[in-house]
């Protein structure tokens, strides 16, 4: 058996403060930039999407479009709501 191996080239000298701490992947990207707010955009923007396809799945496949009405009803009958 081989004995541990020193990552510091001196034992008895003290580590620096912070040393050996691993605190997550660095970001290749600049914090401060936009990124956490563009990628909060996408999530809602791509959970929508999924939202309306799914609404579009289960209006087609129910017999009563007056139970679940398809998106595009919805919309249409909000437009001669509003104006």
């Amino acid at each position: 058996m081989s004995s541990p191996v020193s990552l510091r080239s001196d034992p008895a000298e003290p580590a620096a403060p912070g040393a050996g701490t691993r605190r997550g992947p660095a970001s290749p990207v600049a914090p401060g930039r936009g990124t956490g707010r563009l990628r909060r955009f996408g999530v809602r923007l791509l959970s929508l999407a999924v939202l309306l396809v799914l609404w579009q799945l289960v209006a087609a496949a129910m017999r009563n479009p007056s139970f679940i009405p398809p998106p595009r009803a919805v919309r249409d009958r909000r437009r001669t709501c509003a104006g």
